[in-house]
């Protein structure tokens, strides 16, 4: 069976854990495609998900999720300049 089509797995984190284990948790969200849900003060606060993943999620926004009316720039262009998100 294939890494990709096998069901991810989700993981709760603390912020202290993910200081302390971030090149882990980066990883495995790219290589293992693992999903962390990242808390702070016991509230979710953000998600961290592979690169694959968030190129799939872009995929299905049919309506563009860029608060300023614009259009979103593609994924490719985007990793070849030194924008911020």
């Amino acid at each position: 069976m294939n890494k990709e089509d096998s069901e991810p797995s989700c993981q709760t984190i603390s912020m202290t854990t993910l200081r302390s284990k971030t090149r882990e948790v980066i990883e495995k969200a790219c290589y293992a495609q693992n999903i962390f849900i990242v808390k702070a003060y016991g509230r979710p606060m953000a998600a961290i998900i592979g690169i694959a993943q968030f190129e799939k999620l872009i995929a299905l926004d049919t309506t563009g999720f860029s608060d300023d009316g614009g259009t979103d720039e593609p994924i490719e262009e985007s990793r070849n300049t030194n924008k911020r998100c």
